[in-house]
């Protein structure tokens, strides 16, 4: 219970010290705790942006990766007549999947990076849309 009670005023202490003081960061534990607490969300957020930038971005390279292999294995199909229909049929249908995937996922993952706002904006257009 004593110690209990120490970390509480000391978290206090930390709270209400100047920030310019030094002995500040020694002393008082809480406080360190509240500055890395309130430091790991906005750090948090701004690694999160960057992250979700990425794969945005390595997401719509690989539809476009796609569309060109597409094209390469029509080319090779009827333009060349290297491969037979049935690999022809395969690889096309492959294609298409991953980039019904992809056009799926980026609308999510570009709605994520606008921010909280558009999972409010999304039920509020939703619950209109409802007639009683």
């Amino acid at each position: 219970m004593g110690a209990l009670l120490n970390i509480w005023i000391s978290f206090l202490a930390g709270l209400f010290a100047p920030l310019g003081a030094v002995c500040v960061l020694p002393l008082y534990p809480g406080f360190l705790a509240y500055l890395l607490v309130v430091a790991g969300y906005f750090i948090r957020k701004r690694v999160r942006k960057r992250l979700l930038k990425k794969k945005i971005k390595k997401m719509q390279v690989e539809m476009n990766v796609l569309i060109d292999l597409m094209k390469k294995a029509q080319s090779e199909r009827f333009k060349y007549n290297k491969i037979s229909g049935i690999v022809y049929n395969i690889r096309i249908k492959k294609y298409k999947q991953r980039i019904g995937k992809i056009k799926q996922r980026l609308p999510v993952l570009e709605g994520k990076l606008m921010g909280d706002g558009s999972k409010k904006e999304f039920i509020k257009g939703k619950r209109e849309g409802i007639k009683k």
